[in-house]
């Protein structure tokens, strides 16, 4: 782990300026689909420790998450609530929405190992709600095209980076006209995002990107999200200005300024 690289005397750089958040996308918008039931999609956030799966699946290193974008980055919300792991409030919501018995359902992904150590941890939460979901790996170009311009079923993984600005992220994936086509998309939620694109003044854009994040969340559970991911850099000592993990979602350093 990182400890113990810094331990062997060598300097770790890490960042979450690149690193996406990960976590699921229900299909709320479909009206036959459970999904459609607040209480259902809260359910579901309930039943997934992802304090559990993120120390499991990262060594502890990545960042567990109430919301799309990590902790430090202006449009993170402090007031979030989100759900944290309670198993019975999950089999409670569940009951109450008429699912008492559970449903069967869907998680589409993108192919490849992790990945797959993610979306079964998070399948085994699902089952001990009462909810048995099949995993669906899936090839990147075809997911795109269901995602963002075609229809699914249950849930589709996401994978989704606030830098180098969220509200950009919002207005298109998450409101705008390339979005995910099958998800909620309330009217409340909508106009905090388009205020924040209009907002004259950075303090109005963090105010009403933070209020599209509560309501995202809080108030209408659009999606799951389990972890934000930490991205990080190991050189030597006696390497100077190299640039590691300086720049937002790229891999680029510096060789030419490093000394």
């Amino acid at each position: 782990g990182i400890d113990a690289l810094e331990k062997a005397g060598f300097v770790v750089t890490k960042r979450n300026l690149g690193a996406g958040s990960r976590g699921l996308v229900p299909d709320s918008k479909n009206s036959k689909s459970p999904f459609s039931n607040l209480k259902v999609r809260q359910a579901v956030a309930y039943a997934i420790d992802n304090q559990a799966v993120t120390k499991a699946l990262s060594f502890g290193e990545n960042e567990p998450a109430n919301q799309i974008i990590y902790k430090g980055h202006w449009g993170y919300n402090s007031s979030i609530s989100g759900y944290p792991y309670n198993p019975n409030k999950a089999k409670q919501l569940l009951a109450e929405a008429g699912y008492q018995t559970g449903f069967k359902t869907k998680i589409m992904y993108g192919t490849n190992a992790e990945n797959d150590q993610l979306f079964t941890a998070i399948q085994g939460y699902l089952k001990a709600a009462g909810i048995e979901a099949e995993l669906v790996p899936t090839q990147s170009a075809k997911m795109n095209h269901l995602i963002f311009g075609g229809t699914w079923e249950g849930f589709v993984a996401s994978q989704a980076t606030g830098n180098p600005d969220v509200l950009s992220l919002l207005s298109t994936q998450f409101a705008g006209v390339n979005n995910y086509t099958q998800m909620l998309i309330p009217d409340d939620y909508l106009k905090a995002i388009q205020s924040a694109v209009s907002a004259s003044d950075f303090s109005d854009k963090q105010k009403y990107t933070q209020e599209a994040m509560k309501l995202m969340i809080d108030k209408y559970c659009l999606q799951m999200p389990i972890y934000c991911g930490l991205e990080f850099a190991v050189s030597q000592k006696y390497l100077l200005n190299h640039g590691f993990e300086g720049t937002p979602n790229t891999p680029w350093w510096t060789p030419e300024e490093a000394w």
